[in-house]
């Protein structure tokens, strides 16, 4: 069952499943897009972890050791191992709930890792913030992501940054190229399913709103308004690397024994 938690007229709702961002309300707004078929990638803020998005071939090899992952896509893995995985609840106060999970050694992954999660409401802010420890005896590969699905009336328009690094692929994946882009007023007439590189806070217009997303140690976004944003949201997706940075390493983050990485994004209303 999702909690909720409240501050002020703001208001979170998480499950334990998947430590899922089932809906966000923001100054008496509803801010990101509610279930509409009870798939975790298709509304309110998924988190993605260890990996965002596709793995090609649904395997990778880290210090000379192959690890062969769900395939959940045709052949390849997508979205990560925690999307399902019900979390335990390690704290919780009046405007802020923390969970926490793990991912044991195995054919899947090369390290014991503990992550904990911090969902955050104030006024006209949400805040999540995660901390990954390396537990056990190997490095392990951290190419973390969100899934936010931003509502927007009539329109939606990036603001800030204008210009951006457009990733350049071959079909779904990434031929480590990238090229200057512009995000023009109109963007919001084309289909997006693509994934830039920007290392700055982005301003959202959607419609009437206007939304500031902070990224930590997650330089890279995803642009998506595909069939799944249902025609009245976007999806503006923080993520920590390139798609198949697993086997590519763009961005790749390796976690040594012993050491933690922390990473996180968060949505204010303006």
């Amino acid at each position: 069952m999702p909690m909720e938690v409240r501050y002020d007229n703001s208001m979170i709702s998480v499950s334990e499943v998947g430590s899922h961002l089932d809906s966000l309300m923001l100054d008496g707004t509803d801010i990101l897009m509610r279930s509409y078929d009870d798939i975790p990638a298709h509304f309110g803020s998924a988190f993605l972890f260890p990996y965002a998005n596709r793995i090609r071939n649904a395997k990778y090899v880290i210090d000379g050791i192959e690890y062969n992952l769900p395939k959940n896509e045709g052949n390849n893995s997508i979205h990560g191992l925690l999307l399902n995985r019900s979390f335990v609840i390690a704290h919780m106060d009046d405007n802020s709930v923390e969970m926490e999970t793990d991912i044991q050694a195995g054919s899947e992954y090369p390290s014991h890792i503990n992550v904990k999660i911090r969902h955050t409401i104030t006024g006209k802010s949400y805040k999540c913030e995660v901390n990954v420890i390396n537990d056990g005896n190997r490095r392990c590969p951290v190419a973390a992501g969100f899934h936010p699905y931003f509502l927007y009336v009539g329109r939606w328009e990036i603001d800030d940054p204008k210009t951006v690094w457009k990733m350049e692929y071959e079909g779904y994946f990434p031929t480590g190229k990238m090229q200057k882009m512009i995000l023009e007023p109109d963007s919001y007439k084309d289909t997006f399913d693509n994934q830039f590189f920007a290392d700055s806070d982005i301003l959202l217009k959607t419609g009437n709103r206007r939304i500031r997303i902070s990224k930590h140690n997650m330089p890279f976004f995803v642009i998506y308004n595909g069939k799944y944003s249902a025609g009245r949201s976007v999806a503006i997706e923080p993520m920590m690397s390139a798609v198949d940075a697993f086997n590519n390493g763009i961005g790749l983050r390796l976690v040594n024994p012993g050491d933690s990485i922390s990473f996180g994004y968060s949505i204010t209303l303006l």
